[in-house]
């Protein structure tokens, strides 16, 4: 019985812990790479990555090489600055290019300051959709009722370390 209710924690705590990252936003972007790299879940990891730097770091050798880099460290993401955009061809889907700085502290010296290490670039991506929704409308009436969804989707592209 104590191994059941064992195994079915863990188990809510592995979906919790996939579940708990946000990739929304820039700063959000930041923190589940870190999130995915810390656990080690690579695959999670390089969902979180957008070329160049999943041809760097996006394989099990790149993420550890990346892990290594940052070992003893914490890290405080700061605001992300916006650095411009483009609109694809049929204004369906819109990329926003932000830098993310990324400060550090070591661990071993918990009263030192924290400095800026790593500048990451991150590219949002977002796109519409029209969503169809038939509830509330009598049958024979006719009408849907269309909106337009808005889906958000930021990657890592790029670390510089400083």
């Amino acid at each position: 019985m104590k191994k059941t209710i064992l195994a079915l924690s863990l188990a809510v705590l592995s979906i919790g812990a996939s579940g708990c990252v946000d990739t929304t936003t820039p700063e959000g972007a930041v923190k589940a790479a870190y999130h995915y790299m810390t656990v080690g879940q690579p695959l999670f990891f390089r969902s979180t990555l957008a070329e160049p730097a999943r041809s760097e770091y996006g394989n099990p050798e790149g993420m550890s090489a990346l892990a290594q880099k940052l070992a003893g460290m914490k890290l405080l993401v700061q605001s992300a600055a916006y650095l411009g955009g483009e609109r694809s061809d049929w204004g369906n889907k819109t990329v926003y290019h932000y830098s993310v700085p990324v400060f550090t502290q070591q661990l071993s010296a918990p009263t030192s300051p924290f400095v800026n290490t790593i500048e990451a670039r991150v590219n949002c991506t977002v796109g519409y959709r029209w969503v169809t929704d038939t509830t509330g409308i009598e049958p024979g009436r006719g009408g849907v009722n269309r909106t337009r969804e808005r889906k958000v989707s930021c990657f890592v592209s790029e670390l510089r370390f400083l």
